[in-house]
């Protein structure tokens, strides 16, 4: 880890497959589950130990932090970096580009991204076969217009948008288990002594 000062340090590193396990096998024994959504099983995959940890949903990190604060029962709490903390202290892009990594946001239930290389075209669209895209699309229309009846209906506004973004969640997570779309979202972590 870096030293920020006497009482921080920041990961020089992302989190890596095998530093995620323990937090994924102790969940999934809660009966919680915090595994990528891309993965076929609960275990990282053959042969990625020291490949980051990647396409973890941000509140999956925040949870991952409070995970290795409370086996510590010490005087350190982790947390995610601060967007300033991200970029004082970047992450060389040579070892590790076109990955990113959650950033806490103002409070501690919003997030930010930073990216540590150049930004994948994949991160910007989806780069999808004609007939994917008409059949997404034909999707897309299809939920815009039971999104405009429920809404005429309920008259709550952030339904569509909740339908909209839930239908390019599972578009993501269809384009990820089929190869097509990288996952690019890591966690680095900052230590930090309890205030007293």
């Amino acid at each position: 880890m870096q030293r920020i000062n006497e009482n921080t340090y920041i990961g020089k590193t992302l989190v890596t497959c095998a530093e995620y396990q323990p937090f994924i096998d102790e969940m999934r024994g809660q009966g919680k589950y915090y595994q990528p959504d891309h993965w076929t099983s609960y275990q990282f995959p053959e042969g990625q130990a020291h490949a980051p940890i990647l396409d973890v949903r941000p509140s999956d990190a925040a949870d991952f932090c409070k995970w290795l604060a409370g086996r510590e029962h010490g005087i350190w709490h982790y947390r995610l970096p601060t967007s300033e903390e991200a970029e004082r202290y970047p992450l060389s892009s040579s070892a590790q580009s076109d990955f990113g990594y959650w950033i806490m946001g103002s409070d501690e239930e919003e997030f930010g991204f930073a990216w540590i290389g150049n930004i994948p075209m994949d991160a910007n669209i989806l780069k999808l076969p004609r007939e994917h895209t008409r059949a997404l699309n034909r999707d897309i229309d299809l939920s815009i217009d039971l999104a405009q009846a429920f809404l005429h209906e309920t008259q709550t506004p952030n339904i569509r948008l909740s339908i909209l973004d839930t239908l390019m969640n599972i578009t993501i997570l269809q384009e990820r288990i089929a190869g097509r779309s990288p996952a690019f979202e890591g966690i680095r972590i900052v230590k930090e002594r309890k205030k007293s």
